[in-house]
C-alpha cells in the first residue's frame, strides 16, 4: 500500500491563526472618545479554518480582562490569507472608552479555543496607544457675511457670522 502525504513538510494540515496588527478608530484618540479596535488575523497554518465556526479576537487594555471582542466571523479564512476583525461586543459595549496616558492594547485569536490550531502559543499580539487629554477648543472665525451685501447710509445691516472650532475638545 502506497499513501501520498500531501501535506507540506513540517505541517500538520491545521490552521495557525495569528495577530500581524491592532488598528483603532479614531486613529488620535484623546481622553473621552469612544475606541474601535480591529484586528488583523492571518492564518499561517497549512489548512483552511473550519467554516461556521467563529473565528473570534478578544481586545484588552493594559494587561486587565478582555472589555471587547469580536466574535462575527464565521467564514474559512484560508492558509496565507488575512482578514481584519472589528470589535463588536463588549462588557460594557463594543468600544473602549478612553484614558489619558499610553496603554497597551492587546488581542488574542481564537481566545476560547474553537477550534485545534498547529500552534496555540503564538495567538496574541500587543500594540501601544498613547491617548492624549483634550487640549480644549479653539474657536476661529472663518467667513463674515453681510445683509443686504451693499447697503445704503443709514439702512440697517446684519451680519452672520461662520465660526468653526478647531481645536480637539467640544465646546
Amino acid at each position: 500500500i502506497i499513501v501520498n502525504d500531501t501535506t507540506p513538510s513540517g505541517g500538520s494540515g491545521l490552521p495557525d491563526v495569528i495577530i500581524t496588527d491592532i488598528q483603532w478608530e479614531p486613529a488620535n484618540p484623546v481622553a473621552g472618545d469612544q475606541v474601535t479596535f480591529k484586528a488583523v488575523v492571518k492564518n499561517q497554518g497549512t489548512a483552511p479554518t473550519p467554516a461556521g465556526t467563529i473565528v473570534g479576537v478578544g481586545f484588552q487594555v493594559d494587561g486587565g480582562s478582555t472589555i471587547v471582542w469580536s466574535d462575527y466571523y464565521t467564514q474559512s479564512i484560508a492558509p496565507g490569507e488575512s482578514v481584519v476583525l472589528t470589535a463588536n461586543g463588549g462588557v460594557n459595549g463594543s468600544k473602549w472608552t478612553a484614558t489619558a496616558g499610553t496603554h497597551t492594547i492587546s488581542a488574542t485569536v481564537d481566545d476560547i479555543n474553537r477550534f485545534p490550531e498547529s500552534n496555540e502559543s503564538n495567538n496574541s499580539f500587543s500594540k501601544q496607544l498613547t491617548v492624549n487629554q483634550p487640549t480644549g477648543c479653539d474657536l476661529v472665525v472663518t467667513n463674515i457675511s453681510l445683509s443686504p451685501a451693499n447697503p445704503s447710509a443709514g439702512q440697517q445691516v446684519s451680519f452672520a457670522v461662520t465660526i468653526k472650532n478647531q481645536g480637539n475638545a467640544a465646546t
